[in-house]
């Protein structure tokens, strides 16, 4: 509850960020905080974004640890690959530069409706997807049962997070193209409400089966002893 607090209080001040930067307000010591472009969840290095990404690190320091401590546990190691790349991909902006060769090769025309830029970040995250993906399948074949639980929950919770960070970031692009500055502002702040709030999801599961692993583990030094 303390995460998605976090995400509440953060994503307000973005939306009062917003509202002020939009209509407008009188200049004082609160409305020039307020306007500061960190707030702006939409901005690369924002504090909504690097509270984002922090909680996605995180969960993946812990999803390694679990995946040596845990009886094959192989699963948790891709998925933990799999956040640090996420990670990555934000502070090395890697989908923004295939997004940006793409737009050049491409003259920034449409594709299917959206702007060539948009339509060469999703090809990437599709081609990523799919070399995890696959290694993720292999991994989780081999996994404990304990372990491909724990996995479900975490795909669960990714593809929603897919959803607002690939979908919605498409819609976002061709709103831009057709309907305008405000609508656009919109639908990116709808886009960094899904982001921020399953991240958050995940690393609550990821916190959630570290909890049970250690319950476990005391669990069994418990019956060690009684015996």
């Amino acid at each position: 509850m303390i995460l998605l607090a976090a995400d509440a209080l953060l994503l307000a001040v973005h939306a009062v960020h917003l509202v002020l930067r939009r209509w407008g307000a009188e200049q004082n010591i609160v409305t020039d905080f307020l306007l500061n472009t960190v707030w702006n969840g939409q901005n690369d290095r924002s504090v909504v974004e690097i509270w984002g990404y922090l909680q996605l690190a995180t969960a993946a320091l812990l999803l390694f640890y679990l995946s040596f401590r845990q009886i094959q546990g192989y699963a948790y190691a891709v998925w933990a690959l799999i956040f640090l790349i996420m990670t990555a991909d934000d502070v090395l902006e890697w989908h923004e530069n295939i997004g940006a060769v793409f737009s050049d090769s491409r003259s920034d025309a449409l594709v299917f409706g959206a702007p060539a830029y948009a339509v060469g970040q999703i090809l990437f995250w599709a081609l990523v997807a799919a070399m995890l993906g696959a290694l993720l399948l292999l991994a989780h074949r081999r996994s404990s049962p304990a372990t491909r639980r724990g996995s479900t929950q975490l795909m669960a919770g990714t593809v929603l997070l897919a959803v607002f960070a690939v979908g919605v970031d498409l819609i976002s692009a061709i709103v831009m193209e057709t309907m305008g500055r405000t609508a656009y502002a919109v639908t990116v702040y709808i886009e960094t409400i899904g982001e921020l709030v399953f991240m958050s999801v995940i690393l609550i599961v990821v916190l959630r089966l570290s909890t049970q692993y250690r319950a476990g583990k005391k669990h069994s030094s418990d019956l060690d002893l009684v015996s």
